[in-house]
C-alpha cells in the first residue's frame, strides 16, 4: 500500500492541496479502521482499479470503478472500504479557496456528500471519463483530470480575495483565530461570512477553523501514534481537554486515545512524507 505524488500543473498551485495516485495489492487492509477524516479539503477520486463504499452518518454509497467522484466539504468523518484485490485511485484534493474556482453551483450543496462527475459536470463529465479509461497510465489519467480543470478555472473576483484573505488568516493560525478577530480583520459582520463560505467553501469559518485545529492533531497522530500525542499542546487550542475529546471525536468517530490505538494505516499514509 503506497502512494504516489503527481506533479500538479502551476496554473492550478493556488488550488490544488495535492495529488496523488493510492495504489495496494489487496484493498484497504480489513485490520485498518479505514477512516478518512475531515481535512478542510473538497476531493476529486477516481477509483480505476476496484471500487469503493463510503459510508459516513448520513451516506452509504458504492463508486464503482472507472467513475470519478466529486466530494464536498466535510465535518464528519468517511469510513471507505474496497473489495480484497488490486485497488489504484487517484486523489486530488481542492483547496479551501480553490474548490469553487471549479464548481458549477453553491459549494454548501455538497457538504458531507458525495457526486458523480456526471452530475457536477454533465456530458463534459462522461467524456472525460471516457477519454481517462481509454488511458492506460495512471498519470496519463492525472494529466487529463488536470487539463479538465483547467478549462474551468474562473476569473478571481472581489468576493474571492476575501475569501483568500479569511481562509489565510484561519489556516495561518492552524485555526485558532475567532470569529470575532476576522470580522474586525476583514471589516465583514459574522452573517456575511457565514453566508459567502456557505456559498464559495461548504462550511462556516468557525467550522473550518475547527476543521484546521482538529488536522494539527491529526497529524500529530500521524507522525507519532501514541497515546499521549496530544498532550503536550491541547491547552494552547482548546478551552480544555474535555473540548479537546468532544472535537476529536466529532472529526474522527474516536476519543484521542481510542485512535490512537486503532490501526488506520490507510489514514496515515498521507502524512508519512510529510515533515
Amino acid at each position: 500500500m503506497f502512494l504516489t505524488p503527481v506533479k500538479i500543473f502551476p496554473q492550478l498551485l493556488p488550488y490544488i492541496h495535492s495529488c496523488w495516485i493510492f495504489e495496494s495489492d489487496f484493498g484497504h487492509p480489513v485490520s485498518s479502521s479505514r477512516v478518512i477524516v475531515p481535512n478542510g479539503c473538497v476531493k476529486i477520486i477516481l477509483p480505476f482499479e476496484n471500487s469503493i463504499v463510503a459510508v459516513s452518518q448520513h451516506l452509504h454509497q458504492q463508486h464503482n470503478e472507472g467513475r470519478i467522484q466529486f466530494i464536498g466539504m466535510a465535518d464528519e468523518p468517511f469510513v471507505v472500504s474496497t473489495n480484497a484485490r488490486r485497488s489504484s485511485t487517484l486523489i486530488l484534493q481542492l483547496t479551501p479557496q480553490g474548490a469553487c474556482r471549479f464548481a458549477p453551483f453553491p459549494l454548501h450543496e455538497t457538504t458531507n456528500n458525495i457526486f458523480s462527475f456526471t452530475d457536477v459536470y454533465g456530458i463534459a463529465g462522461l467524456w472525460l471519463e471516457e477519454q481517462i479509461a481509454n488511458s492506460p497510465k495512471p498519470t496519463q489519467k492525472a494529466l487529463l483530470l488536470q487539463k479538465f480543470l483547467v478549462k474551468r478555472l474562473t476569473a478571481t473576483g472581489p468576493k474571492q480575495q476575501l475569501i483568500d484573505f479569511t481562509i489565510s488568516a484561519i489556516t495561518n493560525t492552524n485555526g485558532l483565530v475567532t470569529v470575532k478577530k476576522l470580522e474586525q480583520q476583514t471589516g465583514y459582520s459574522k452573517r456575511y461570512l457565514d453566508m459567502l463560505f456557505k456559498e464559495h467553501v461548504g462550511l462556516s469559518p468557525k467550522t473550518l477553523s475547527s476543521v484546521v485545529r482538529f488536522q494539527y492533531f491529526y497529524e500529530l497522530w500521524a507522525k507519532n501514534p501514541s497515546p499521549g500525542f496530544y498532550r503536550d499542546e491541547v491547552f494552547r487550542f482548546y478551552y480544555d481537554q474535555a473540548h479537546f475529546i468532544k472535537e476529536f471525536k466529532r472529526f474522527s468517530g474516536y476519543t484521542p486515545q481510542q485512535y490512537a490505538l486503532t490501526d488506520n494505516e490507510f489514514g496515515r499514509l498521507f502524512y508519512k512524507d510529510e515533515v
